[in-house]
């Protein structure tokens, strides 16, 4: 497969895989800017957020602790 039969059947991918990570890098970097976001208004990245979400959605923890004796 020549570079150009890849980008042709890849471009979707070879453009959103980086502009996905640097869109997270910049929030990020703006996240740490004292003068734009205070300390207490920070945030996780939105795909930690996500992903934390799926997984108690996935994994919840018991209501009572004896139960996972169980």
């Amino acid at each position: 497969m020549s570079f150009g039969q890849f980008m042709k059947k890849n471009i979707v991918l070879v453009v959103m895989v980086p502009s996905i990570f640097g869109i997270h890098y910049l929030w990020s970097s703006i996240q740490n800017v004292d003068s734009l976001v205070k300390e207490h208004e920070r945030g996780e990245l939105p795909i930690v957020i996500g992903a934390k979400k799926l997984y108690n959605q996935y994994f919840p923890k018991p209501a009572d602790p004896k139960q996972e004796d169980r």
